[in-house]
């Protein structure tokens, strides 16, 4: 379980290339798409899917309307691959990160009205794809366009749209102008900008949307300084300041910010002063702490927490006497990561034993 994250959403008549789509070889997923089915979510991400696939993923959908959400990442999916799945009517949420659908794709997906989330990262859109998705009045709940080489014009006229609530741009051409477009945006209620090096300067413009509730700020060079910033918003519920390294300070000054219930702070160079600092927050309820250089003291910190359900520790030092600290004292957590941490099966028996519902650690029988 990692981030709990929220991604997504996507008219063209079928051109003589699409009409007779390339041959591949029978595919695994395609053949046991039930078993790639769970709930209301059909997740074929990392199945090795071409454009002729989809006809049959429609006719799957069309038969189990019942599914809302439909993950395709990590395929090689294009816009003649689209075509085909425009005429769906069922489908809420579209997440096609990392395929080549490029802007003819963009446009496909426009007729797809019932789209409210749509995930679009990596796919070479560039401007003629953003400028598209600027006109578009579904994928309200959030769009996604990461690392699609858009300009900061294209951006801005893609914030000026005020229907989405939820837009990440990171990976593109940010620079002060998309920053302000984006402070001044006050239908938002969560900017992602991962990766766009937005340094303290970025972060102090942004921090002055105060009616943002979410920022995905990770791998920005942001220290505690822009931190300090940043929570001044007192509506911010939820921060990824992931691979900042801003270390200890920069999770004393988090600490600060009592309306903070779902932090992440991966690669971010933190001990256990940084992990007690933290384990202040009132109403923290999601704690990724992955990666850094917690032991058994910060670990010990989370014992008993009354509002944390869910704690990820793997890849620090936490040994025996952390694992059995929150073991004993659990609290409210219902979901554990501790692997690729020195402990013993002393202390992974401890924690099954624990009455948390989920222990993820090395231990394939915990």
């Amino acid at each position: 379980m990692k981030k709990i994250t929220m991604f997504f959403s996507m008219v063209l008549t079928f051109s003589s290339f699409a009409a007779v789509p390339q041959q591949y070889p029978d595919n695994a997923c395609i053949n046991n798409m039930e078993q790639h089915k769970s709930g209301i979510v059909l997740d074929l991400s990392n199945c090795h899917l071409h454009d002729n696939h989809v006809l049959k993923i429609t006719a799957y959908l069309d038969s189990n309307t019942n599914i809302k959400t439909l993950l395709m990442d990590n395929n090689d999916i294009s816009s003649h691959g689209i075509d085909y799945l425009t005429k769906n009517k069922s489908i809420n949420l579209l997440s096609l990160k990392n395929n080549d659908i490029g802007p003819e794709g963009v446009q496909s997906l426009m007729a797809m009205s019932n789209l409210q989330v749509l995930n679009l990262d990596y796919n070479k859109i560039g401007d003629a794809g953003a400028h598209v998705l600027a006109d578009a009045r579904q994928f309200s709940h959030g769009l996604s366009v990461r690392g699609n080489m858009i300009s900061a014009t294209a951006l801005i006229a893609l914030i000026n749209n005020r229907t989405f609530k939820w837009l990440e741009i990171g990976e593109n051409k940010i620079d002060t102008s998309v920053l302000t477009t984006l402070a001044n945006n006050t239908n938002l209620s969560y900017i992602g900008l991962s990766n766009s090096y937005i340094s303290d300067s970025g972060a102090a413009i942004i921090a002055m949307n105060h009616t943002v509730t979410g920022l995905g700020i990770d791998g920005n060079y942001i220290s505690e300084n822009g931190l300090a910033a940043i929570i001044a918003n007192p509506n911010l519920v939820y921060v990824n300041a992931s691979n900042n390294l801003f270390g200890n300070a920069g999770a004393s000054i988090l600490s600060k910010a009592k309306s903070l219930k779902y932090v992440e702070l991966e690669n971010d160079a933190l001990t256990d002063t940084g992990a007690i600092a933290l384990a202040d927050l009132p109403h923290l309820s999601y704690l990724i702490l992955s990666n850094n250089d917690i032991g058994n003291t910060g670990a010990s910190a989370f014992s008993n927490h009354p509002t944390l359900r869910v704690l990820m520790l793997n890849h620090n030092h936490v040994s025996d006497n952390g694992a059995m600290s929150l073991a004993t004292h659990p609290g409210k957590l219902e979901f554990l990561d501790v692997s690729h941490n020195p402990i013993s099966n002393a202390g992974l028996d401890a924690l099954k034993n624990s009455g948390i519902p989920s222990v993820i650690s090395d231990n394939p029988n915990l």
